[in-house]
């Protein structure tokens, strides 16, 4: 099967999202000044590749909330 590699990216949502390990299984999303807006959303997808050429997608939507809005 060869090695797998992970590959995560923005799909939507603005560009003060950032993505802290766009190469791993497990990475964070992070979102810069959210403050007096609320909330802010935003879709993520991973892309799966393995050495065989085989891959899959998952999509996750994340969400950045400021309570003391």
């Amino acid at each position: 099967v060869g090695a797998v590699t992970y590959a995560w990216t923005r799909i939507s949502g603005v560009s003060r999202w950032a993505i802290e390990r766009p190469p791993s299984a497990r990475t964070r999303f992070s979102f810069a000044a959210l403050a007096g807006e609320g909330f802010a959303t935003a879709d993520f997808q991973c892309v799966v590749r393995d050495g065989a050429g085989r891959q899959v997608t998952a999509t996750v939507t994340a969400i950045a909330s400021n309570y003391g809005a």
